[in-house]
Parts: structure tokens; sequence; C-alpha cells
């Protein structure tokens, strides 16, 4: 059974009805007919209790609503950080910023984004993000397996 693991861009647009990705996600969750299994890492609850707190007063509670919907979601799993996935983390960046030829405060900015590739390749899943940074890592690393559901 294929392992599908969210990004949080992706986790959003799932929980979030008036997200422009919302019927297009939805869609190919409802596509798997329960031949899939889900995932998501720690890290994006992180990122997503960020979001609840950066953004305006109105919106707060609508924010965390978003994130229980995630938390209390039975059909998806989410996992914690492991000390393999810290290994594939080294390993990821070291090779994209090598690949890329960025130095080291540039590449700082996508730390959270290897640390969630990491546990994808870890669990052998499919990572699942319209994000960019994830395309780029497929052309180098032969393992690690993407798909953009926004498009």
């Amino acid at each position: 059974m294929a392992k599908y693991f969210f990004d949080t861009d992706t986790l959003n647009s799932l929980v979030r009805k008036d997200s422009q990705h919302h019927k297009k996600v939805m869609n190919k969750i409802l596509s798997l007919k329960g031949e899939g299994e889900l995932f998501t890492s720690i890290l994006s609850l992180y990122e997503m209790e960020y979001g609840v707190q950066h953004c305006k007063e109105e919106y707060k509670a609508l924010a965390k609503k978003a994130v229980h919907a995630v938390i209390d979601n039975p059909n998806l799993t989410v996992l914690p950080l492991t000390e393999r996935g810290a290994e594939i983390f080294g390993e990821l960046k070291e090779a994209y910023q090598q690949n890329r030829t960025l130095g080291k405060k540039a590449i700082q900015k996508y730390n959270i984004d290897f640390m969630i590739a990491s546990l994808a390749i870890e669990i052998e899943g499919i990572l699942v993000s319209g994000d960019g940074v994830f395309k780029d890592i497929q052309d180098f690393r032969t393992d690690f397996r993407y798909e953009n559901w926004h498009e």
C-alpha cells in the first residue's frame, strides 16, 4: 500500500475549504479509495501552530480549528522525528548544498523542508507538496518520491 506523506501546504489545502487547492487535494485522496496510508510530520504541526500565532486575531480560531482537524484525523498519522531521519537529513542537506552550490546561510531556509523530506524517505513514502524545493531534491536523490497535488 502506498504511503503519502503530506507537507504543511498540502495539509492546509486539505483542512481549509477556502483554499484554491482544497478540491484537488480532496479529489486525489478520494481517488485513492482507501488504498493509501496518510502521514505527516510533527514539524508540519509546528508550522501550523506558528500560522495560528502569526495570523490576524479574527482568523485565530479558524486557524486553530485547522490544526485540530489534522491532530484529530484518525486517517492521518503524525510522525515524530527519528535518529534515522536525522542521518538522512544530514546526507540530504549536504547533497542539496553541493548540487545547488548554496552557501550555509542560503541553505538554512530549507532546513524544515529537508527534515520533512528525510522522514518521507525513511518511511519510503511519497511526499505530497506544492513546494518546488522537493522537485529539486528528486533530481539527485533517487530514493525520494514526490507528487504535487496542487497542479
